[in-house]
């Protein structure tokens, strides 16, 4: 098998390096045998990653159901669990706020004149389990956040490698 260790501290730098460069992505959500998958707006802070939805919407009610989630955002595949949180302008999402306003700053002014209104939108908060950075033509970074382990996992090793499961 094909799996090299890695330093985690220098991987995680590198993951949310990328990660604040992405302003959008897909989010995947399921409940049960319904799997869906969306472009969103990305937010992140450190590797807790923020988007936000109508409380309406589908991909709200699938993760009231089942809060586990899957983030793709350039070469990052992102397996997390999601928070779900209270209107925008929430005291509890006062980060949120300033996370917005500093890295889509163009795009804030839409979310204020349109989404401040709504009562209905709601904050999601990621918390990462497991990150995947794609290496072209060597393999994947692993970032295990539930082991505090990183590792380097060839292409052909990868459905039997325990840390891409772990």
């Amino acid at each position: 098998m094909s799996q090299t260790e890695l330093s985690y501290e220098e991987l995680k730098q590198e993951i949310i390096e990328e990660l604040r460069q992405h302003r959008t992505g897909v989010l995947a959500t399921s409940d049960g045998n319904n799997v869906t998958a969306r472009s969103v707006l990305l937010f992140s802070d450190g590797l807790t990653i923020y988007c936000f939805t109508d409380k309406d919407s589908r991909k709200f009610k699938q993760m009231s159901v089942n809060p586990n989630v899957s983030v793709a955002a350039g070469t990052l595949q992102i397996d997390g669990i999601a928070t779900l949180k209270g209107h925008l302008l929430d005291e509890e999402n006062v980060r949120f706020i300033e996370l917005h306003k500093e890295q889509n700053p163009e795009y804030f002014k839409i979310t204020e004149t349109f989404f401040f209104p709504r009562q209905s939108t709601r904050v999601i908060e990621i918390t990462p389990k497991r990150i995947g950075k794609w290496m072209h033509g060597e393999g994947v970074d692993i970032l295990n956040i539930s082991t505090g382990k990183a590792h380097k996992i060839g292409w052909g090793d990868l459905d039997q490698s325990p840390a891409y499961y772990e």
